[in-house]
């Protein structure tokens, strides 16, 4: 999996923005709102995912990719991160996935932008179209 995520440079330029987004934790058993610390520089934002999920001991490296759901004539594109390893706890939170793909750490879903290449706030739909998407 390629790692498509940039820092931002630490200067007075950078700033901080809380996020709304989807937690898929393997602690739990039904996913929940969170929000998340994203750093914003110039036309871009960099979410720090790493506070919100667990287990980093195990794996400390994140994988993230992005997705496309068509609803009729409606796109929704979404930013993934996830952990993947079999050391890690059974996700349970995410449901109605076939017994013969085991989905292990945490899972996290935020909204990408319609007219701005990077990551905002999820809207009132969102949850319900990223339950749809992780189970994909």
């Amino acid at each position: 999996m390629v790692n498509t995520r940039s820092y931002p440079p630490h200067d007075r330029k950078t700033r901080s923005v809380i996020l709304r987004c989807r937690l898929y934790a393997s602690s739990r058993t039904k996913p929940q709102q969170v929000k998340v610390t994203t750093r914003c520089w110039s036309d871009k934002r960099c979410p720090y995912v790493e506070n919100a999920m667990d287990q980093a001991p195990i794996q400390s490296y994140i994988h993230n990719c992005t997705a496309v759901v068509y609803e009729g004539a409606r796109v929704h594109r979404f930013l993934v991160f996830f952990k993947n390893h079999r050391a890690l706890r059974v996700n349970h939170s995410i449901r109605r996935v076939p017994p013969a793909l085991v989905m292990r750490g945490d899972v996290i879903v935020m909204r990408l932008g319609c007219r701005v290449p990077w990551v905002v706030n999820m809207r009132k739909g969102d949850s319900s179209i990223s339950d749809y998407l992780v189970t994909r």
